[in-house]
């Protein structure tokens, strides 16, 4: 029942930024286009280099975090 969009803004798309600047998570379970195998990388590249959420070390995914607090 969800409808999931792309974005782009100036020919970028939107949400490969926000992977690229550490400010997503890519969430697989919705992610069902060929992009999704580089926007994975591109999470994985911001997670190494601890940038965006990934320079806390307390952050939580967001689906995970909704679970106890529904």
């Amino acid at each position: 029942g969800r409808n999931v969009g792309r974005i782009q803004v100036d020919g970028k798309e939107v949400a490969e930024e926000m992977l690229k600047s550490g400010l997503a998570w890519l969430y697989t379970a919705y992610c069902k286009i060929p992009q999704c195998n580089q926007w994975k990388s591109l999470e994985t590249q911001a997670k190494t280099a601890k940038i965006g959420l990934w320079a806390n070390p307390t952050a939580q995914e967001p689906w995970l975090w909704r679970k106890p607090h529904k």
